[in-house]
């Protein structure tokens, strides 16, 4: 049983979450040859970053916003795609699975979002994010 993402947040809302993103510590995470993973997390239980960096440059591969059962995902060579999350599902305990799905709320919505809240993280590196995004 899937439940509905909960309501999106406000711009404002979304800079002040991106003003708490903290780094969780990189060897904690699984790391894949040629790539640097990083995530931040922040107080919101459902707001995250997550960032894949090519080793050799630090270019983004990919990078995804996680708001609230939404997200905002940008993979190179590809662009940005947005959708719903399974995390709210009550009777999933495991990570969930990232979904391609329309979300109900306008694409520009969830992207104007995603970005006020990279524009005020504290790392310089989710600020850089934030460029990628269309507007």
């Amino acid at each position: 049983m899937t439940s509905a993402p909960m309501a999106l947040p406000g711009i404002a809302e979304a800079r002040a979450f991106g003003a708490t993103l903290r780094p969780v510590d990189e060897r904690l995470l699984r790391q894949h040859e040629g790539t640097r993973s990083r995530w931040w997390v922040c107080d919101e239980r459902y707001v995250e970053v997550s960032l894949e960096e090519d080793d050799a440059d630090t270019v983004p591969v990919a990078f995804e916003v996680g708001l609230r059962g939404r997200f905002v995902r940008f993979r190179r060579g590809r662009g940005v795609s947005t959708g719903t999350t399974e995390e709210l599902t009550v009777s999933t305990p495991a990570p969930a699975s990232r979904l391609e799905t329309g979300d109900g709320a306008p694409r520009g919505d969830v992207v104007a979002v995603a970005a006020a809240l990279l524009e005020a993280a504290p790392d310089p590196a989710l600020n850089a994010l934030a460029l990628l995004l269309p507007r």
